[in-house]
């Protein structure tokens, strides 16, 4: 049986409030969070994720409609969802076989589906600020992927996938130190790029790695402020770039890219379009919060065609 791991803070009766789920669904992790509509503003009613058994996606295809139909099921009997809005994680494009092959599992499942979309496009959705029309690029480092987003005037222009993540670093870490997986991943959180930790050998590997996401930066900043848009007109700058995903948890990776770009770069920050009053934040770490980014800009879409 497959555990989901989450926390829920409200107890508000269903009849009483708006709500919705978003679904981030990646090859080996299911990731759900469910926002509703109270007097302070939209909130958190609950978060989770569960484990996928591997194979069962492959680089977002479905190879196990049985298995996939099962869990998918469970988590309908679980939550309770009725409103559910849906991204695949780290696919390059959702081709419309592809849709219809989840639509199916869905329907199957009796789970209630609103739409499948691309990830960057509710990512851009949770970290902007509703209405922001401004250029940006942003970074989504997973564990084994990173997406580029290109935002401009609240439209995802371009997504550009490759494969570098977190897990890179913790590999580079447990084969350095000999150490195991879950101690490296401990050691990269804890001490991230702390020169004065790790040794010479071992830190300039770590910077070797960042050094190839950080060309992946730089030739997306250079192609989008030196071709023009569809009207043959310059692109606006990019005023900023924003980091989010668990990878952008490494300490010291927004001052690497600030930089060597030499642009103001931050951290997503999740409760954007949320509570109107901070001082109420629920019980998510800020860590755990990146992770949860195109679920909450999934979950928004209801409240933002409601409003």
């Amino acid at each position: 049986m497959l555990k989901y791991l989450y926390n829920k803070f409200f107890s508000i009766p269903s009849f009483f409030q708006k709500s919705c789920v978003g679904l981030d669904i990646s090859d080996n992790l299911l990731r759900f969070i469910e926002l509703i509509s109270t007097k302070e503003g939209i909130k958190i009613n609950r978060y989770g994720e569960c484990e996928l058994p591997f194979g069962i996606i492959k680089n977002g295809e479905i190879k196990e409609t049985q298995e996939l139909e099962k869990i998918l099921a469970n988590f309908k009997k679980e939550e309770k969802v009725k409103d559910l809005r849906v991204c695949l994680s780290k696919v390059n494009a959702l081709r419309i076989g592809l849709i219809e092959g989840y639509l199916f599992i869905f329907n199957i499942s009796k789970v209630p589906v609103l739409s499948i979309e691309p990830e960057g496009q509710a990512t851009m959705r949770s970290v902007l600020k509703r209405g922001d029309l401004g250029a940006y690029m942003i970074v989504d480092i997973g564990k084994k992927f990173t997406t580029i987003n290109m935002v401009s005037r609240g439209v995802l222009v371009f997504s550009y996938l490759f494969p570098l993540g977190g897990d890179m670093f913790t590999k580079i870490i447990e084969k350095k130190l000999k150490v195991s997986f879950k101690e490296a991943e401990e050691i990269k959180i804890k001490y991230g790029l702390d020169d004065k930790f790790f040794k010479k050998e071992v830190f300039l590997m770590l910077v070797d790695g960042l050094s190839v996401l950080q060309d992946e930066i730089s030739k997306r900043l250079l192609y989008w402020h030196t071709h023009k848009n569809e009207n043959n007109k310059d692109r606006p700058k990019i005023e900023k770039i924003i980091l989010c995903g668990g990878g952008a948890n490494l300490i010291g990776l927004s001052e690497y890219i600030s930089v060597k770009t030499k642009m103001k770069v931050e951290l997503a920050d999740i409760w954007i379009n949320l509570l109107k009053d901070k001082k109420n934040v629920p019980e998510i770490s800020f860590e755990k919060s990146l992770s949860y980014i195109p679920a909450v800009g999934l979950a928004l879409e209801n409240f933002n065609r409601k409003s």
